[in-house]
């Protein structure tokens, strides 16, 4: 982790350099406390929702189980080609079997779970999106005048 986070650091300034970015601000201490306090509430959120979707399959797993599941999980998305990382995730959790001890048949049922909520929680954001401020970009009001003119006519 210090690695990729050193090699991180020289992209980021050998970009700015590249790019003339001067925001005025570096990286500070207390923001990257907040960044490690955001980055461990979004883990400890992976790994409850993991756990959770484990639990449901009837899968006995342990917190240490959950956790390196939930580590394999995220990394794959490193090496994701497809849209959704849609069979990636998966191989990688099925050939990791030995880090974290979980059944294929868990790891598939786990995985449908998964993309359902994930499909359920963007079909509320696409409607939450259409009812809050698309529908001026879209015009649906223009379109729905537009049809009740050509109704009376």
């Amino acid at each position: 982790m210090l690695a990729v986070a050193t090699v991180s650091w020289f992209v980021v300034h050998w970009y700015k350099k590249r790019s003339h970015i001067d925001t005025g601000r570096g990286l500070n201490i207390v923001t990257l406390g907040w960044l490690l306090a955001l980055v461990t509430a979004q883990v400890i959120t992976l790994a409850i929702t993991y756990g959770i979707e484990l639990r449901s399959v009837n899968a006995d797993a342990s917190l240490g189980q959950i956790l390196s599941y939930t580590g394999i999980s995220n990394f794959s998305l490193f090496v994701a080609l497809t849209p959704g990382a849609i069979g990636i995730r998966e191989a990688f959790l099925v050939f990791s079997q030995n880090l974290h001890g979980i059944s294929s048949s868990n790891i598939v049922a786990a995985n449908l779970i998964d993309r359902a909520v994930y499909l359920l929680f963007l079909g509320i954001l696409f409607l939450l999106v259409i009812v809050t401020h698309a529908k001026d970009k879209l015009r649906v009001n223009q379109l729905k005048a537009d049809t009740k003119q050509s109704e009376t006519v």
